[in-house]
């Protein structure tokens, strides 16, 4: 990046997007600083990118960071605008650089993706979206149809795996303490109630073992 000194051995590469014009607007990720992409944004225009806050603080930090250059495999690319951070791969993945770079500069990578804002039932727009696409390429298959909420929803399903399993192990583990317990009462007791002919006697807990003189039981309880 232009003006940043490189640590030896540092690892600057870094995960991005290629995304349309007002994508931030229908995800609803603020744009801190700059503006967004635009028609104009096209192969005979200059090379353009727009990063993520975490971006700019790691290789500007107190810096403004509209203007700068950076380098990636098609050439230098000029920093447009700057986004909010947000979570790209996990919800449990700390704060990473990220950038993004406009469809009309270059889209090589086919797997696509789309996104819609609707103000009615998103599920209800789902086959007119489809019959859309198959007009424009009868050849192009769409999957994975769901909601926003869907895909949020399937990215807790793991912590909420986890969080079951706790909580039936530790059901467990009170069961088994309690269990414990009461086997350890139970074997004192009837230590106690058989000992009735007198004499000394030992009783064994799962870790404790006592010894009882059954005479003196008897006595104190004259």
């Amino acid at each position: 990046p232009e003006g940043y000194a490189r640590r030896p051995n540092e690892d600057v590469s870094i995960p991005y997007s290629i995304i349309s014009p007002r994508y931030f607007e229908t995800m609803r990720i603020p744009l801190l600083d700059g503006r967004d992409f635009a028609d104009r944004d096209d192969d005979d225009a200059e090379k353009v990118a727009i990063i993520n806050e975490t971006m700019a603080k790691r290789f500007w930090l107190g810096q403004n960071p509209l203007g700068r250059k950076f380098k990636i495999w098609r050439g230098t690319v000029t920093v447009v605008g700057v986004a909010k951070s947000g979570k790209y791969r996990s919800l449990n993945e700390r704060p990473q650089s990220f950038f993004y770079l406009p469809c009309q500069q270059g889209v090589w990578d086919l797997n696509l993706g789309i996104g819609l804002r609707t103000d009615g039932s998103p599920n209800a727009l789902i086959g007119a979206l489809e019959r859309e696409i198959h007009a424009l390429d009868p050849g192009v298959e769409v999957w994975a149809k769901l909601p926003m909420l869907d895909y949020i929803q399937a990215a807790f399903l793991a912590q909420r795996i986890t969080s079951t399993l706790l909580f039936g192990l530790g059901l467990v583990a009170l069961a088994l303490a309690a269990m414990g317990i009461f086997d350890q009462k139970a074997a004192l007791s009837l230590a106690v109630v058989s000992s009735a002919g007198g004499g000394s006697h030992q009783v064994s807990g799962s870790s404790t073992t006592i010894n009882i003189d059954c005479d003196q039981v008897a006595d104190a309880m004259k």
